[in-house]
């Protein structure tokens, strides 16, 4: 998780940042290819990342305790995929403009945070290979 590495002061400022969004059954919290600036973490509810692209296509159903949308907070660029609530969901929200402030305050933070985008990549770049694999 993004926040494992975290100490307290650090956890405490990001608390200090996020607000809570209630969605209901069905409503679209972000489309595929869309810039936005948000990232949210997942309290309660499923939340289905959908890829529009290829008639909204299911790819994973993201649980509480995940944290969806950091990719493209912390990369500037436009959303992947789309996301679902599957029911009622409860989140937290977090603006990427007050994460990157606090980036930016704790340097430390920063460098583990491209640390763990880099590991993210890696496991993304392994399971697109096992697609095109099976596609062959």
């Amino acid at each position: 998780s993004i926040f494992a590495f975290m100490d307290e002061a650090q956890l405490r400022a990001v608390a200090q940042i996020m607000t809570e969004r209630w969605l209901e059954p069905g409503t679209w919290l972000g489309h595929e290819g869309a810039v936005e600036d948000d990232m949210y973490i997942i309290t309660e509810g499923e939340v289905e990342i959908i890829r529009e692209s290829n008639a909204n296509q299911v790819v994973v159903v993201a649980q509480p305790g995940e944290i969806i949308g950091e990719m493209e907070v912390l990369g500037h660029i436009p959303r992947a995929a789309a996301m679902r609530a599957k029911g009622p969901v409860h989140l937290l929200v977090i603006s990427g403009a007050d994460f990157r402030d606090l980036l930016h305050t704790y340097p430390t933070m920063s460098e583990r945070v491209i640390q763990m985008l880099v590991d993210k990549m890696v496991v993304t770049a392994g399971e697109n290979r096992e697609v095109f694999d099976r596609l062959d």
